[in-house]
């Protein structure tokens, strides 16, 4: 694999989100960590039994965010994606999106 020049970091990782969070970061980090994305599931999901009244497309979007989520935090059991670039930018879109969509002011407003 391609290098950058200077390139000091030569060492693995382990196949695990939160045993390699906790090596990197400690238990602040892992506590952060799982805050994080803790609260932004509970937001998303509080959204979501508040608007699924209005069979609103919204309502579904926010819940399909919501599941992507939860589905990179559950294969984060089995690889490090936090760390991977390419997995990164589709996991921070999806939380991006469901942000930006849950800050939307309401329709009629």
């Amino acid at each position: 694999a391609y290098r950058f020049p200077g390139h000091i970091y030569n060492y693995g990782h382990f196949h695990n989100e939160i045993i390699n969070i906790a090596v990197q970061m400690g238990m602040v980090g892992v506590l952060t960590f799982l805050g994080i994305w803790g609260t932004f599931i509970v937001k998303c999901l509080s959204f979501w039994k508040r608007e699924r009244e209005s069979n609103s497309p919204v309502a579904a979007s926010i819940l399909g965010c919501a599941g992507g989520v939860v589905g990179i935090l559950a294969a984060g059991m089995f690889q490090c994606h936090y760390t991977d670039i390419e997995v990164g930018m589709l996991w921070w879109f999806i939380a991006g999106l469901a942000v930006a969509v849950m800050m939307m002011p309401p329709e009629g407003a």
